[in-house]
């Protein structure tokens, strides 16, 4: 049995919450961890967290949350749950300046995202794709 479950099991059997015997396992960087989308619950708990510390605090924000660094939590409310995001969905004309900046610059993310209105360089490069991959099944 791997050193995790044995410290989970043992919280649990002291009469721990899961979540307190989970938050007193080993924490990231102790055991190899995959990488997983962010769930709505670990969103909830980031939102709530950096209303509370603050956005430039991320590593007191990554111990409150299990099994993510503080590099990861920066980059999750940065590029997906900031209210400073745009969030509507893409309008015609900005598919159409996307293709311009594209040309011009070339997949220059961040510099093209200067030129988008709360859009980020991550959400710009993800449109992208997204707009190769509906012209590649449009063409087959």
């Amino acid at each position: 049995m791997n050193n995790l479950v044995k410290c989970v099991g043992l919280a649990l059997l002291l009469g721990c919450t899961c979540y307190d015997a989970i938050a007193s396992a080993p924490r990231v960087g102790q055991f190899p961890m995959p990488r997983r989308k962010f769930t709505a619950e670990e969103d909830m708990r980031l939102r709530g967290l950096v209303e509370q510390y603050g956005c430039n605090n991320w590593k007191v924000v990554a111990t409150q949350m299990l099994w993510r660094d503080a590099k990861q939590c920066r980059e999750h409310w940065k590029n997906y749950l900031s209210p400073s995001i745009n969030l509507a969905p893409w309008t015609d004309e900005e598919e159409e300046l996307l293709k311009e900046k594209v040309a011009e610059l070339g997949p220059k993310w961040a510099k093209i995202a200067k030129f988008f209105s709360g859009r980020t360089d991550t959400n710009i490069k993800n449109r992208w794709g997204a707009m190769q991959l509906r012209q590649q099944r449009l063409l087959q």
